[in-house]
């Protein structure tokens, strides 16, 4: 029996908006406000339109910032980490 392939999506109850290309996250509890920079704000906006696997978000960073695949992955699953571990983005 295989795992199923992670999808990340937003996490429910979390207020974000991307102004003027830039994703902006009001931090619940302590209504803290976190911004990001473009390539985070740019994966945010993919994983709010459906959840998506790492493979199909390394897919898309290399090619809209044409970067390797395997700095990409790297960054990727440390963004992916990090938002998980506060509860921002959810693995379905």
């Amino acid at each position: 029996m295989t795992n199923p392939i992670p999808l990340y999506t937003p996490s429910k109850n979390i207020s974000a908006r991307i102004v003027d290309g830039q994703l902006i996250i009001l931090k619940p509890g302590d209504d803290e406000l976190l911004r990001f920079n473009e390539v985070a704000s740019s994966i945010w906006s993919v994983i709010e339109k459906k959840p998506t696997s790492i493979d199909d978000l390394v897919l898309y960073v290399v090619e809209e910032f044409e970067i390797d695949p395997d700095t990409a992955e790297l960054d990727i699953r440390s963004f992916l980490e990090e938002m998980t571990s506060q509860a921002l983005i959810s693995c379905v």
